[in-house]
């Protein structure tokens, strides 16, 4: 198994729990039984897990140049480590 469908499997895993804990919230919703609000808390708790996973894998997949002209952080004169001297 090579790296990039590795990856791929985690981050259909990741899809998966954001589509369980989506599911949950809907279904507690519509039951009326008396645990329903620990059915609300899972879904919840896969749907943010999911959610962080993911965006942390986002975040590795695509990185950003630190010495790019498009970044979004504005520093003083004095202060912008990027200032030619």
């Amino acid at each position: 198994m090579n790296r990039s469908s590795g990856t791929n499997l985690v981050k259909l895993t990741y899809f998966l729990c954001i589509l369980t804990g989506a599911l949950i919230l809907f279904l507690a919703e519509s039951l009326s039984v008396t645990y329903a609000p620990y059915l609300t808390i899972a879904g919840f708790v896969l749907l943010m897990f999911g959610l962080y996973k993911s965006t942390t894998i986002w975040v590795k997949d695509n990185p950003r140049e630190e010495n790019s002209k498009d970044s979004y952080i504005f520093y003083d004169e004095d202060q912008n480590p990027n200032k030619e001297q």
